[in-house]
């Protein structure tokens, strides 16, 4: 009898893990949606669509996608593109980069940091080279920006979203 209440008790467990991943990853996409209210691309103004790029097909891609199906960023449909090469980054207007190190994540920062390209990840691997990263503080849902990032891009970004976020300084 033992043994199943174990196993009942590590059940329960993962679902609550799952349900917190799915909130997580749900307030991770409405965080996205408003960042682009406090920030300007400048090239943006003629595109129909706004376009973002993930490299990993993963659960957060899958409730960013579905996220976006009912709402615009911008007044305009949100339309999604995987990166599976450098080639892929063209018309992005944002690149939402994993939580694990890859070649492909690092080679994306170096093309198109300084391309008008939003980067947004939820790693500590990247957080010096995004303008936006995401992480948990207090079981909270946080995020950092990085002003150099965003002046290096040509990205406008307004002092109310900066001054809602940690500062992330580059040595």
């Amino acid at each position: 009898m033992k043994p199943i209440k174990i196993l009942m008790l590590l059940a329960i467990q993962l679902m609550i893990l799952n349900l917190v991943s799915v909130e997580i990853n749900e307030l991770k996409s409405a965080y996205i949606e408003k960042f682009t209210r406090f920030i300007e691309w400048p090239d943006n103004q003629l595109d129909d669509e706004f376009t973002i790029g993930y490299i990993l097909n993963d659960e957060f891609a899958d409730n960013l996608i579905d996220f976006f199906s009912s709402n615009q960023i911008k007044n305009k449909k949100v339309a999604f593109k995987q990166i599976k090469s450098l080639g892929d980054t063209i018309g992005c207007d944002i690149i939402y980069l994993p939580e694990c190190k890859c070649n492909l994540a690092d080679n994306v920062i170096r093309k198109c940091r300084s391309n008008q390209i939003l980067l947004i990840s939820h790693s500590d691997f990247y957080n010096h080279d995004v303008h936006l990263n995401f992480f948990i503080e207090n079981n909270r849902l946080k995020f950092e920006s990085n002003p150099k990032a965003f002046r290096e891009s040509g990205l406008k970004v307004s002092y109310h979203l900066l001054r809602l976020s940690r500062i992330v300084r580059n040595n």
